[in-house]
């Protein structure tokens, strides 16, 4: 379908252009990166760029449509160079929160970090009364001061008793096992299959049915919320595969590219992600393994890493030994339609003029009441 450009009511476009300008300056963006960054990290996520910064400029400049700033990103992006491929290895990610719902003790322990997810979720009517001031890293108690020092992340023992200090970042520790590799050593998940040639959908159109590399990266770019909307229509019995989460991390992962004379690895630095890793029984119990599905998104956006690794495992065929009706196991629908940036522009696409085609429906359903009720 085209569109011819709007020649008339230049004066009035103009003029909505103007007010629709962002009001914010330096100082918003400035403000944004520093409190607001998991809404950053979203747009970043869906734009397939991380740079706060940008994703700062483009969140004012939308004036905090999430879905233009997506759209403003990804067309930066577009114009960006690709210097050469990056490599990395989860193994090697750095956690700053580890946890685990499939066991009480893992190796290295449950990392809790910073989150919300262990108390009352009330809105604090205080915060606006408050000056601004740097995110505390140590345990705060509600009645009391804050216990411990800066640079501190809560952490749950194994047993699952009183909380215990650890250097927040894992930066004691380093790198955790993965729960998924110890399962894999006793033979109850699948080990992975030989490594594909990684396919980039922005530079080759996704086509179906796709491959796994271009599934995932349809899935890291997919809008989070159309996701989650997926992901619980799975889990509510609407999908055929319902899992645990064997483990979640947030850190920070290297990234390696190889070095132009030697061909030797090379660290350029470290991207924060989130990874979600989900196992679920198959309906085929005679072959003694797990389904597996995995979720790798950039920043820190936890709901949809694990919606993305439930999304994954049920397009992933781990149910093709019990076929499941489900339009959830339809890749296609799926991945056509979690495409925040795609999504928004077709269905805004609505206010652009239509006169032609809607002259053409009126002048069919008159035609139709025409031959219905006879002549006037």
């Amino acid at each position: 379908m085209g569109y011819l450009a709007v020649k008339g009511s230049e004066e009035a476009i103009r003029a909505a252009r103007a007010l629709a300008r962002p009001t914010g300056g330096r100082q918003t963006v400035e403000a944004l990166a520093t409190h607001l960054p998991l809404v950053l990290d979203e747009i970043q996520g869906e734009a397939g760029v991380y740079e706060p910064h940008l994703a700062a400029l483009a969140f004012t400049q939308a004036r905090g449509d999430v879905a233009e700033a997506v759209f403003l990103l990804r067309g930066y992006r577009s114009t960006l160079p690709r210097r050469a491929p990056a490599r990395a290895d989860t193994a090697e990610l750095v956690p700053d929160r580890r946890i685990s719902s499939a066991f009480r003790n893992v190796p290295g322990g449950q990392v809790l970090g910073a989150s919300n997810d262990y108390g009352l979720r009330l809105l604090d009517l205080d915060i606006g009364e408050r000056p601004d001031a740097t995110p505390d890293t140590g345990i705060a108690d509600e009645a009391g001061p804050t216990a411990g020092t800066a640079g501190v992340a809560a952490t749950a023992s194994g047993a699952g008793g009183a909380g215990a200090q650890a250097p927040a970042g894992g930066a004691g520790t380093g790198p955790l096992s993965k729960v998924i590799e110890h399962l894999r050593a006793e033979g109850l998940v699948a080990q992975p299959g030989p490594a594909e040639p990684p396919q980039d959908i922005t530079r080759v159109a996704l086509r179906f049915p796709a491959s796994r590399s271009a599934r995932l990266q349809a899935l890291a770019r997919g809008q989070s919320g159309a996701m989650t909307s997926f992901a619980y229509a799975n889990l509510r019995g609407y999908g055929p595969f319902h899992p645990t989460l064997a483990e979640l991390r947030v850190g920070a992962l290297p990234l390696t590219v190889a070095h132009p004379r030697t061909g030797n690895p090379v660290c350029i630095g470290e991207l924060p992600v989130t990874e979600a890793e989900a196992i679920g029984q198959k309906p085929d119990r005679d072959n003694g393994t797990l389904g597996m599905g995995y979720g790798c998104v950039p920043g820190r956006n936890e709901r949809k890493a694990i919606a993305m690794a439930i999304l994954d495992a049920v397009l992933s065929g781990v149910n093709d030994d019990a076929p499941f009706d489900s339009p959830l196991a339809d890749e296609e629908f799926v991945l056509a339609h979690v495409d925040g940036v795609e999504a928004a522009g077709f269905v805004e696409h609505m206010k652009l003029p239509h006169e032609v085609t809607f002259a053409s429906d009126l002048d069919r359903v008159r035609t139709i009441r025409q031959h219905v009720r006879g002549p006037a």
